[in-house]
C-alpha cells in the first residue's frame, strides 16, 4: 500500500516559526523596507467606490485574501511582461517592458506592505492573517522568478536595478542564543 506515509521525509530549508509568532513573521516579511503603503491607501486603489459597500461586508480575512490574490496576480503579470521581451530586443523595447515589470513589482510589494499595515493597525488579527495567507495560496516561487528575470534583463541591457537582498534576516539584528524554533 502506497501513500503519504511511505514518502521519504523532505528536509526543510525554512526557519521553524512557532504558531503563536506566525502572523507577526508574515507581517514582517510583507513589510517593504523602502516604502510604506498603508491599508486604506491600497483599499482606495483596489476597491472602486461603487463596490465599497460589498467590500465592507467582507471579513478582514476575506479582504486580506483578496489583496494578497491581487498581489500574486501582479507578480505573475511582471513575469509575463519580462518573458515577453525577445532575446534580441532593442534597448528601447526592453526598457519599456522592464519598466512595466517594475511597476507591477511595486504594486505587488505595495499590496503586501498594506497587509502588514492592516496587521499592525489591528484591522486583521493573527488567525485572520495566517488564514488569508493560506486562502490566497501565497507562494514565493513567482516572486523568486520575477526577481531572477528582472536581474537577467537588467544585466543583459545594462539597466539600473536594485535587487532585493538579505534585509529580512540581517545577521546583527537576529543574533540569538535561542533554539531555531524560537528564532525568526
Amino acid at each position: 500500500m502506497s501513500g503519504v506515509d511511505d514518502a521519504e521525509p523532505q528536509q526543510s530549508v525554512a526557519l521553524s516559526i512557532p504558531p503563536e509568532y506566525a502572523a507577526e513573521f508574515v507581517a514582517e516579511v510583507f513589510e517593504d523596507a523602502e516604502r510604506s503603503i498603508d491599508w486604506p491607501t491600497v483599499v482606495d486603489a483596489f476597491v472602486p467606490s461603487n463596490h465599497r459597500e460589498a467590500w465592507d461586508t467582507l471579513t478582514p480575512r476575506e479582504q486580506v485574501t483578496q489583496i494578497l490574490d491581487r498581489a500574486g496576480e501582479y507578480d505573475a503579470e511582471a513575469v509575463e511582461v519580462l518573458e515577453s521581451i525577445p532575446s534580441d530586443a532593442d534597448r528601447s523595447l526592453a526598457e519599456s517592458r522592464f519598466d512595466e515589470a517594475l511597476r507591477r513589482r511595486r504594486n505587488a510589494d505595495g499590496f503586501r506592505n498594506a497587509v502588514a499595515d492592516a496587521y499592525a493597525s489591528g484591522h486583521v488579527d493573527d488567525d485572520a492573517l495566517v488564514g488569508a495567507v493560506e486562502d490566497a495560496g501565497f507562494e514565493t516561487d513567482t516572486i523568486a522568478q520575477r526577481e531572477e528575470k528582472l536581474e537577467l534583463v537588467a544585466e543583459k541591457h545594462d539597466f539600473e536595478f536594485k535587487p532585493y537582498g538579505g534585509t529580512l534576516l540581517d545577521e546583527d539584528r537576529y543574533q540569538t542564543d535561542s533554539s531555531d524554533s524560537a528564532t525568526w
